[in-house]
């Protein structure tokens, strides 16, 4: 406050002195050391004004609220950008109290792990967070500020580290996409690729596709598998995380099911029996974006995969009795007389799906090694081939070999019919059915060598190449921290 300038000027240890009375008579009576008495008032006066009040010990002032900080690594939350997923989040209260809850959650609904330390004053993260993901902290304090909790909201950057591309199948682009045929039947056919050397010495030949092949088809037989082609190895202590977020659904339910790693980029998956026939199956892997496997290597977003089955067709070739069965949905359709591989080049025995079919292609015995000229020797076009294996086995028409059917194997491990038979097996048969040789003294199909003989693998052997084979059924923890200095 500014002095007035009217009011008389008055030394300050006047204005602070007590009144005394006038002695009888007009006198003051006298007084001795008026200045260190005003001096020493003055003091007391002020004292009294900066001690603190008896019942509030902070004085006048009031606790301050409790205010929770977020940052993410050296970075303070509350400013625009993004910040770098690799660093830890921690939560830090300001003013008086404790934290009582904190959650960090994506939109996804995915929570991010976190450890209060001993005065419950500050959280840290104990995972990593997401690439190019939004995420929302909530933080509850004692005393609490409100009826809500302390929000904040924060994106991450891209990943600096490698991105990890999975590929699911069946689908286009693969060696036995399915395709649909524009005739009359809407037969599945597709055009073979050209492979290795066959023991039928069968090897498609390029522009040899069946006529009218149209749009990519997604409808299956029930033995089809599905695979996840990776980009990048993965080591085998990430594997569990990446598999638990492979999730395969089927309508009406399947057996129970599980992937196996054929290495460290390559998946399959399979019910421990057949789809059922018309299901529904769909693979999903939405919260696979962003997830880091490794210190350099995180998920990219999955593209899902859904496709149908159709009937439960099922042709079984009984070498020995040189016939074939041919059923659908558990019934005989037709029993066909054929002719298989010969000594020294016997059809393989088991479970065979198939791959794919061709309307015509060239079969030459030299792919197998046999030379030009001798008794072996052959260059045949070869109508309706439905292909079983990559190394050349197919169901065909095999005209030459009609004397046989039913009664002597004469082929270099193909099953031959005739024509009629064939072409009847072409429209019925599409990628993904079933095909089984029993009785036959041909070598075992193998798993996966050589064609989908998935199936051959007993189911205990199977789950031993899944990563989540005899783990807790809990959900594999995220890729954690590393410790910290601190």
């Amino acid at each position: 406050m500014r002095a007035d300038p009217s009011a008389p000027s008055t030394p300050l240890e006047h204005r602070l002195a007590p009144s005394i009375p006038s002695s009888p008579g007009g006198r003051a009576p006298k007084t001795y050391g008026t200045a260190a008495t005003a001096a020493a008032v003055l003091a007391v006066a002020l004292t009294a004004a900066l001690r603190p009040h008896a019942d509030t010990p902070d004085g006048d002032s009031k606790p301050a609220p409790p205010r929770p900080e977020v940052r993410v690594g050296a970075h303070t939350l509350g400013r625009t950008g993004p910040v770098d997923p690799d660093a830890p989040v921690t939560v830090t209260l300001n003013g008086q109290g404790s934290l009582t809850d904190v959650t960090l959650r994506d939109d996804a609904g995915h929570r991010v792990a976190g450890r209060l330390d001993a005065s419950s004053r500050v959280w840290r993260s104990t995972h990593v967070l997401r690439a190019a993901t939004h995420y929302v902290a909530e933080v509850r304090t004692e005393p609490r500020t409100g009826g809500t909790p302390h929000r904040t909201e924060f994106t991450t950057a891209r990943a600096r580290s490698g991105l990890l591309t999975i590929t699911l199948g069946p689908g286009a682009g693969e060696t036995r996409s399915t395709r649909v045929a524009a005739g009359r039947d809407s037969t599945r056919s597709t055009r073979s690729p050209q492979g290795p050397a066959d023991p039928d010495g069968a090897r498609s030949t390029q522009g040899q596709a069946a006529a009218g092949v149209g749009e990519t088809r997604s409808t299956y037989g029930v033995g089809q598998i599905i695979t996840a082609h990776l980009s990048h190895p993965v080591p085998p202590e990430s594997r569990a995380l990446l598999e638990s977020h492979l999730r395969v659904t089927s309508t009406p339910q399947a057996a129970s099911g599980a992937w196996h790693w054929l290495d460290a980029t390559t998946l399959h998956y399979r019910p421990r029996t057949y789809w059922p026939a018309r299901a529904e199956i769909r693979v999903t892997a939405d919260d696979l974006a962003g997830l880091r496997l490794t210190d350099h290597l995180r998920v990219a977003p999955v593209q899902p995969l859904s496709f149908a089955t159709g009937a439960h067709v099922e042709a079984v070739i009984d070498a020995a009795a040189h016939r074939m069965s041919v059923l659908r949905d558990g019934m005989t359709l037709r029993v066909i007389p054929v002719t298989t591989g010969k000594e020294g080049y016997r059809t393989r025995a088991g479970v065979k799906v198939v791959l794919d079919k061709q309307a015509v292609l060239r079969m030459r015995s030299t792919t197998i090694g046999i030379p030009s000229g001798t008794d072996e020797t052959y260059d045949l076009p070869v109508r309706h081939a439905v292909r079983l294996t990559r190394s050349g086995e197919f169901l065909h028409a095999a005209p030459w070999a009609t004397s046989s059917f039913g009664r002597r194997d004469v082929s270099h491990g193909c099953v031959g019919m005739s024509d009629e038979d064939a072409a009847w097996l072409f429209l019925i048969l599409g990628e993904g059915d079933i095909t089984r040789t029993v009785h036959t003294r041909g070598q075992e199909m193998t798993p996966f060598e050589n064609g989908v003989g998935d199936w051959n693998m007993p189911w205990r052997t199977w789950l031993k190449g899944s990563a989540l084979h005899g783990r807790s059924e809990a959900r594999p923890a995220e890729h954690p921290l590393r410790p910290s200095a601190s």
